[in-house]
């Protein structure tokens, strides 16, 4: 390894002449500007102010939900209200106008991405379970359905608006158990069923994830970082339904 000294004294010495060692520093500077084509660029902080800017997040995001949960509209005590998630959703959905469309601040973005997709599933099954209280095995399945269908929607417009990267895998997952909830509404339910359906899911997002891949080879936009959470949805998924698969199998 030459350092810059190095250089400066073969040029003293006449060994390399002044325009040779000058190309040989643009040359160096040019390598090391070039990404190789394993390099990643995930964003995951843009800054020590994420980190602020995430913890009071969560904290309003906490005091909403716990406020929510004062309006029952007739829920059990034993239950939690509907209200409580749905204002999640619109206060995640406010704060992201500003640290999200405006400031790009990632931490921030995808806690606020979680808080908002989250508080629309939870709100809406809650809701679900206050309206429809004793609903069989094949009911719930037909409302999961229902309410993933609409986290999906919510996810598409969600992306539409702020472009968050971790927003495609919400949304792949949430259709993954729309359309596994329709199955189990017709098929019977079993071990089999479920981690068969697991197992398939968690392959489509992996396929998806690798046609982001590909379409960023360079790894220079924010294309493989939408593919970065969708492989990190698909990974659990296929791993705990081969787990439970095999593990079926080999206790048969």
């Amino acid at each position: 390894m030459y350092s810059e000294s190095d250089l400066q004294d073969a040029v003293t010495a006449g060994v390399l002449s002044s325009q040779a060692a000058q190309a040989f520093r643009d040359h160096v500077e040019r390598l090391r500007a070039t990404p190789a084509v394993d390099e990643e660029h995930f964003r995951l902080l843009t800054g020590f102010n994420d980190i602020f800017v995430a913890i009071a997040a969560t904290i309003m995001l906490v005091a909403v939900g716990w406020l929510g949960n004062s309006f029952r509209f007739g829920a059990p005590d034993h239950q939690p209200a509907f209200m409580s998630g749905l204002l999640v959703a619109a206060a995640a959905w406010g704060l992201a106008e500003y640290f999200t469309r405006q400031r790009r601040m990632a931490l921030p973005s995808i806690l606020l991405l979680a808080a908002y997709v989250g508080g629309i599933a939870f709100g809406l099954g809650a809701l679900a379970a206050q309206l429809v209280p004793d609903a069989g095995d094949q009911i719930m399945s037909l409302i999961l359905s229902g309410v993933a269908a609409v986290t999906t929607l919510a996810a598409w417009a969600h992306w539409r608006r702020f472009m968050v990267p971790i927003t495609v895998a919400a949304g792949c997952v949430a259709g993954a158990a729309v359309v596994g909830g329709l199955i189990l509404f017709v098929v019977p339910d079993s071990n089999v069923v479920r981690f068969s359906l697991l197992l398939v899911a968690g392959l489509v997002i992996f396929g998806i994830a690798m046609r982001w891949d590909m379409s960023d080879r360079s790894r220079s936009t924010g294309r493989s970082d939408v593919a970065f959470w969708l492989h990190l949805a698909a990974a659990p998924m296929i791993a705990h339904a081969l787990f439970n698969l095999l593990g079926g199998y080999a206790r048969q």
